[in-house]
């Protein structure tokens, strides 16, 4: 379970003329609290179950959140006024699901610190996620206020390739499923490891670990649903087109798609997005610079290495190679001083081989994808498959001008 605690916006100042419990939002408050609302609703694609204190200033915090989510309803928990815990606990776990919790100062950051062991002050329209068990202490996922919640809305580094990574995921979430969008989600989530790649000393080791790891599992099930795409690709267009082939290609390739829509709608994907959150909300902007730039000269180093020992055959080799290049090629895109360092012609020479190297690859997986897919299946699906195979594999072995291109990147890499 995730609970999410939320203090309310700013509200009126405390008068003799107005009992505490109904003081509203200032109109500043309201205006600063559209960042975290709006925050909340790109961290939180579904549409949560909302609980808020009685008090006026809370409901209406509240209101405004629930906006931000169609208008989803508000249940009204008196234990968020009186600081019972249990009994509130009790509350959220009757029902599966997220739960915001609008609340105020003491009580959410005594709560928090019971629940996580964490010392926070909430600032007002601050939000703080926990991962729940069913008993011992919560994780807590993230602590942001306004601010940190403004970056991400207005996709400062380092939250742009997240803000995108959310925004894709909210498309394939919602029914848009094309082509387009899902290479769209696979590219912001590559430039995003490269972007953590370039700032890995800056970041705790062991966050960073589980935060790839939930990345890399969903960028799995993409490359899935690619694979088979690129495969209809080449089948369409074979020598010898087959009309049994795609019908049966397309099949395999829903079944995958259905997976990835299912793992990015499980609760341990949204814990990593959540926690990567943390992370990019405690980047040092300042030291990203030195940082970044050390670990690229280290990144050109390793590239050399690799391409002097270089075997064409070893698919594996290329692959690393195609890898080199994309991080080469993106953190020119990402880090300013990359092209300053290596100049542009290196930056467009990766660019060039990691799409003859992504082209060869392509052949090699489509081979063994098709081998695999038809693995047991009747003569009448394999049969049309034997010429396409067949092209595969030449066009696979046809490597003089990838060959070439590489001697060209070799070369732009003695700066």
């Amino acid at each position: 379970m995730i609970l999410v605690l939320i203090r309310h916006a700013a509200a009126e100042e405390f008068s003799a003329a107005k009992e505490d419990r109904y003081r509203e939002l200032t109109p500043s408050g309201r205006s600063a609290f559209q960042a975290t609302a709006e925050g909340l609703r790109r961290l939180f694609p579904n549409a949560p179950r909302i609980l808020a204190s009685p008090f006026t200033r809370a409901q209406q915090t509240a209101k405004l959140l629930a906006q931000r989510f169609g208008n989803a309803p508000i249940e009204l928990c008196d234990e968020l006024a009186a600081s019972n815990l249990e009994p509130f606990l009790e509350q959220c776990r009757a029902k599966p699901g997220i739960v915001f919790a609008i609340g105020h100062e003491p009580v959410l950051s005594i709560w928090l610190s019971h629940l996580t062991g964490q010392n926070r002050h909430f600032e007002k329209g601050a939000a703080a996620a926990i991962e729940l068990g069913p008993s011992g202490p919560g994780e807590l996922l993230f602590y942001a206020d306004p601010d940190s919640f403004s970056k991400l809305n207005e996709r400062a580094f380092p939250f742009r390739l997240f803000a995108d990574l959310l925004m894709f995921r909210d498309r394939m979430l919602h029914g848009d499923h094309s082509e387009d969008t899902i290479h769209d989600l696979r590219v912001s989530m590559r430039q995003l490891k490269v972007m953590l790649y370039g700032i890995k000393p800056l970041l705790p080791h062991e966050d960073l670990v589980n935060v790839l790891s939930g990345i890399n599992g969903l960028f799995a099930y993409t490359d899935k649903v690619r694979d088979y795409d690129v495969l209809l690709e080449f089948i369409r267009h074979a020598d010898e087109p087959s009309a049994a082939l795609p019908p049966f290609i397309r099949g395999l390739r829903d079944e995958q798609l259905s997976a990835l829509l299912a793992a990015m709608g499980e609760e341990n994907a949204a814990l990593s997005l959540l926690r990567l959150f943390r992370l990019l909300a405690s980047v040092d902007i300042k030291s990203c610079r030195k940082t970044s730039r050390k670990r690229f000269v280290s990144l050109i180093r390793k590239t050399r290495k690799h391409l002097e020992a270089l075997d064409m055959t070893n698919e594996l080799a290329l692959h690393r190679l195609r890898i080199y290049c994309k991080k080469i090629y993106y953190s020119g895109n990402l880090f300013p001083f990359a092209a300053k360092i290596c100049g542009k012609n290196i930056l467009e020479q990766s660019k060039a081989l990691k799409d003859a190297l992504g082209a060869h690859h392509d052949l090699f997986v489509c081979r063994r994808l098709l081998e695999n897919s038809l693995n047991g299946q009747s003569p009448a699906l394999q049969e049309p498959s034997r010429p396409v195979l067949a092209q595969l594999l030449k066009k696979q072995r046809q490597t003089e001008d990838l060959e070439k291109q590489i001697r060209t990147f070799k070369k732009s890499l003695r700066f």
